[in-house]
């Protein structure tokens, strides 16, 4: 008859090392889940960023534009260049000279009276309210 060789083990050391695997295993598992309710966490938390810049990149973009399509801004830009290559193209002859200056200084007139009067609004807005 031939012995098989057994290790001499305590019981206590057999305990031991089912302790260790329960342990490793309950930490395992523990760490699934937290790692799970991170992501979803973090998933959330992306989602609503993501929302949030969308919706201020459309609130900047409609500050910007206002109502316009961005076919109506193509055409506002295109007018404003064909208006700019007539006064430049008008600036070549001498009576053109004197018409252009005379819009540029109106211009000018009306834009400085349009301060004033932002400027004005909102010092009678502070007398009338009192603030």
């Amino acid at each position: 008859m031939s012995e098989t060789a057994t290790p001499n083990l305590d019981e206590s050391d057999v305990d031991i090392k089912v302790m260790k695997e329960l342990v490793t295993l309950a930490a395992e598992a523990t760490a699934r889940k937290v790692s799970a309710e991170i992501k979803a966490e973090l998933k959330t938390d992306m989602a609503a960023y993501k929302a949030d810049i969308i919706k201020a990149v459309r609130e900047e973009n409609h500050a910007y534009h206002g109502d316009m399509t961005p076919a109506q801004h193509a055409i506002s830009h295109d007018r404003m260049n064909k208006f700019l290559e007539w006064m430049e193209n008008m600036n070549k002859s001498f009576w053109g000279q004197i018409v252009a200056g005379l819009v540029k200084w109106a211009f000018v007139v009306l834009l400085i009276g349009y301060f004033l009067w932002n400027q004005a609004g909102d010092q009678i807005s502070k007398v009338t309210t009192g603030s």
